[in-house]
């Protein structure tokens, strides 16, 4: 029911931007095809993306006007709000968009291009013997990432999971250290939880480093890019006028990244400073508007940044039939992804279950609850422990209470539910109300222990991000949250705190893919509620196939070692059979 009001809200708002536009700049061309446009980008921007193929497969949304997308486009290019200097839209390469979100877009990648000229300051960049022997384990890829900090002063990375990408990130860094020892260094990702796993991920790369080298690495500060910018409610803190001072900034899970925080970064840092940009482009686009990281890895604009845009594709971590499946759909449609799912054998890491859409399937619940008792074990065994931190201040900073905090939110980590939908059949909620009942809306204090929670707002003053994953210890009055997040003090610090000072907070025993971007478990269940559509039958493809293909995707590489994926029963999946 949410989304249906959600839909018919945007619908509205689509035709009264159509009836300003059409008072605004009068036309004779039809009104219905015109709506059908606006309504069409609108729908767009919801997803954060601010261009609209145009194909004749099928419409991007239920049109009002006949002709999908002849008529549509002639009505468009009639209508004069197309092609002129006041004109609202832009048609380019196929693409519709809005002419304000075109302009930036263009006016990012301009400045990127233009910043990938300028030749960094690294001084007298010779290689030295000892890191000649540790490019003996980097494949040529990796080899022109870490030759190109010496200079290049914008590098695109891109490749999928597995490639190496935190690795060769590890490997620029220790190049950069050597050649330039005082290097004001940041790393940075859109999300709490993605920086802390770039964090966890690079120390365990930095471990066979010289110990000069790794005390100045494990010393780089790592936060989310809301933090290194200081966003405020009316924009940025860090900006042309107060610039970071770094001489490097490295931004992981670009796929996160819209238009706005891109133009932040690009205000916040000095024109000499570099750039690394590390992503997955077949990942979801951002929830904001302007997908930078497709647009930067499109061939017309990688060309253009010449040897500083390098592709990882040797895989080094072996995910069995989940990497098959990830290339599957990276490459093909669904039909080609359901076809390799049925002929996947009986020992792969892939289970495919069938079943009722209106009930959970009680393997989920039995596995969830199985999951919460173990976190309220590990608890239990560690209570007092727990309780004497609970006497000190808000950051512990004793070593063992630490260690069990950081094997706590593992044993959290192990295991990711997933579903596309926040509301209605298989969604989150659906899950919550499940496990929960009655307690979900009773608040946080009602939900038992061991039950996972997830932040839904920055808090910087402590320390905590949206998408933040904790756990409840304790119960009732005296519940707690723990989190681990990284201090102030550059390391992965447990941060203990009463429930009442988050402004936002949920269970996480299950999150929308959206949420989990940035985030790996050993373990993946995903409920897909979507019906698998196919080009060549009798039904309907998606409105949006490259939409649902990057959902997908973005589910299926957040399992490590286990997939499960969840079908409805319906004719579609049948009929594939």
């Amino acid at each position: 029911m949410k989304a249906q009001n959600k839909s018919i809200m945007q619908t509205n708002l689509s035709i009264a931007l159509a009836h300003l536009l059409g008072e605004t700049i009068p036309t004779k061309a039809s009104t219905a095809h015109l709506e059908d446009i606006v309504n069409a980008l609108m729908e767009s921007l919801t997803r954060g993306a601010i261009y609209l193929p145009i194909t004749k497969t099928i419409p991007p949304i239920e049109l009002n006007a006949n002709g999908w997308p002849e008529d549509h486009l002639s009505a468009l290019r009639n209508s004069g709000w197309l092609g002129e200097d006041n004109s609202p839209i832009v048609l380019e390469e196929n693409r519709l968009s809005w002419k304000r979100w075109d302009s930036e877009m263009k006016s990012v990648i301009k400045e990127l291009i233009k910043k990938s000229t300028i030749h960094p300051d690294i001084g007298g960049a010779q290689e030295g013997e000892n890191h000649a022997r540790s490019y003996k384990n980097l494949n040529p890829e990796q080899l022109l990432a870490v030759k190109a900090i010496t200079n290049q002063n914008v590098i695109l990375i891109s490749g999928g999971p597995g490639t190496g990408k935190t690795s060769t990130i590890a490997q620029m860094l220790i190049e950069l250290i050597s050649i330039k020892p005082l290097s004001k260094i940041g790393l940075a990702a859109p999300t709490g939880k993605a920086s802390r796993r770039l964090q966890e991920t690079l120390e365990t790369s930095f471990n066979g480093v010289e110990q000069d080298y790794r005390s100045k690495l494990k010393n780089v500060p790592c936060q989310t890019l809301h933090k290194w910018l200081k966003a405020k409610d009316d924009g940025f803190a860090k900006n042309k006028l107060n610039q970071l001072e770094l001489d490097l900034l490295v931004i992981d899970e670009m796929s996160m990244v819209d238009l706005n925080i891109m133009k932040g970064v690009l205000n916040a840092l000095p024109n000499n400073s570099q750039l690394v940009l590390v992503g997955d482009p077949n990942q979801l686009p951002p929830i904001g508007p302007g997908a930078v990281w497709n647009e930067l890895q499109s061939d017309s604009i990688r060309l253009k940044f010449k040897k500083s845009s390098i592709t990882l594709n040797k895989l080094y971590r072996n995910r069995g039939e989940i990497a098959k499946l990830a290339k599957t759909l990276k490459e093909n449609d669904f039909r080609n992804f359901w076809e390799s799912v049925h002929k996947m054998p009986a020992s792969s890491n892939v289970d495919v279950h069938l079943s009722n859409k209106k009930e959970l399937p009680s393997f989920i619940h039995n596995k969830l609850v199985t999951h919460q008792i173990k976190l309220k074990q590990l608890v239990k065994q560690n209570r007092q422990k727990i309780e004497n931190e609970l006497r000190e201040d808000l950051f512990s900073k004793t070593n063992t209470f630490t260690e069990i905090s950081k094997e706590i939110i593992k044993t959290l980590e192990e295991l990711i539910v997933l579903s596309p939908k926040k509301f209605g059949l298989w969604s989150v909620q659906h899950i919550h109300r499940s496990i929960l009942g009655e307690k979900l809306d009773a608040g946080v204090r009602h939900w038992p222990e061991g039950t996972p929670v997830i932040c839904g707002e920055n808090q910087p003053e402590l320390g905590l991000a949206n998408g933040d994953i904790g756990v409840i210890i304790g119960n009732g009055e005296s519940a707690h949250l723990l989190f681990i997040v990284i201090s102030e003090y550059k390391e992965l610090t447990p941060l203990i705190i009463q429930p009442e000072r988050l402004r936002t907070i949920d269970p996480a025993f299950a999150l929308t893919i959206h949420k989990a971007q940035g985030s790996e478990a050993k373990e993946v269940i995903l409920l897909w509620p979507n019906e698998i559509y196919f080009s060549n039958s009798k039904i309907p493809i998606p409105r949006n196939p490259q939409y649902e293909k990057s959902l997908m995707y973005t589910a299926v590489t957040r399992a490590k070692s286990r997939l499960s994926l969840i079908f409805p029963e319906n004719e579609a999946i049948k009929s594939s059979g």
